[in-house]
């Protein structure tokens, strides 16, 4: 996949590299394309570097918990949805993934952890 304007990926991996764009929506947007792409290791790390560009960034937040969570990772993805959720409350994507990793665990949804 091609990345974005002054995002450049190595060609056998797909890993996300230095000399990249500091702005939150790119790195989003480059993660949905490598997760459509099934690049889920370089879309993560797409993820984490607009967290730190954006560390209260919820769609970010949701997206990488959805992404740890599908690999099992359950616990980094139950801390990143508590501190969207703790930011908006009723973020939709954060809600459901929530949600969705309570039910897996076999747990009754709830006030989320403060």
């Amino acid at each position: 996949t091609g990345a974005p304007t002054g995002v450049s990926s190595a060609p056998n991996d797909g890993d996300v590299t230095a000399g990249a764009s500091g702005d939150v929506t790119v790195w989003y947007n480059y993660a949905l394309v490598l997760e459509e792409h099934a690049e889920f290791a370089p879309a993560a790390r797409a993820l984490r570097k607009g967290l730190e560009l954006a560390p209260g960034d919820n769609a970010c937040m949701a997206k990488l918990a959805w992404l740890l969570f599908a690999k099992e990772e359950e616990e980094e993805a139950a801390a990143l949805l508590t501190a969207s959720l703790r930011l908006d409350p009723g973020h939709i994507a954060s809600v459901v993934c929530y949600l969705r990793l309570l039910e897996c665990r076999g747990e009754e949804g709830g006030e989320v952890e403060r």
